[in-house]
């Protein structure tokens, strides 16, 4: 983490950022595995740098049962977390969204991702997840795709995410499910981009 690597995702096993180097805060394109269990580098220390780096907790992956990180699950996720997996963005238009920041403004900013998308398989989801930052749940939205998040809340780089990484961290309750279409419609229908109420949801 203390080396120049432009815009190249880091993966750091057990990161030691407090006994070596002077880098106190990583990338947002970063996955950290550490094991709660490490009698080396206190897991503590990890949580830390994910605070210090303003980063949503699956930044974070709890793995393992000692500093080595050599069992076969440790080993099978630090193959999964370097893969180089085919980037999932096609379109300057939603390049931009990715960039754009969308603070407050969950609701709208799903609803441009589903106007822009060149896939159409994205649905748009309605409901509430948990907010370290507040230590409660909120009303939030976020978009999804077979095993992909995009939550547009989340820190640029890390608004693209795997599903099941997701849910563990932000541990959604899920109220309403559309689809691209019809949030689309909905929006144009009350013109507001939700959350809709059920007067206001398209009749069937």
């Amino acid at each position: 983490m203390n080396l120049e690597v432009g815009s190249t995702p880091l993966v750091l096993l057990c990161p030691a950022w407090k006994k070596w180097g002077t880098a106190k805060t990583v990338k947002p394109n970063t996955v950290i595995l550490h094991s709660r269990a490490d009698d080396v580098i206190p897991f503590g220390d990890s949580e830390e740098l994910v605070r210090n780096s303003n980063l949503p907790a699956y930044t974070l992956m709890e793995v393992g049962h000692d500093h080595r990180l050599a069992d076969p699950e440790s080993l099978d996720m630090m193959l999964e977390a370097c893969a180089d997996d085919d980037e999932p963005i096609e379109s300057e238009s939603e390049r931009n969204i990715l960039q754009k920041d969308w603070t407050g403004l969950c609701y709208t900013a799903v609803v441009q991702w589903a106007a822009v998308a060149e896939d159409h398989d994205w649905v748009v989801v309605h409901g509430t997840v948990w907010s370290e930052t507040l230590g409660k749940r909120i009303e939030h939205a976020w978009c999804e795709r077979g095993e992909l998040v995009v939550d547009l809340a989340l820190p640029v780089g890390s608004r693209i995410i795997e599903r099941d990484r997701y849910y563990q961290a932000a541990k959604p309750d899920v109220s309403t499910v559309y689809s691209s279409d019809d949030a689309l419609l909905l929006s144009v229908k009350n013109g507001h981009h939700g959350p809709w109420l059920d007067s206001e949801q398209l009749k069937k």
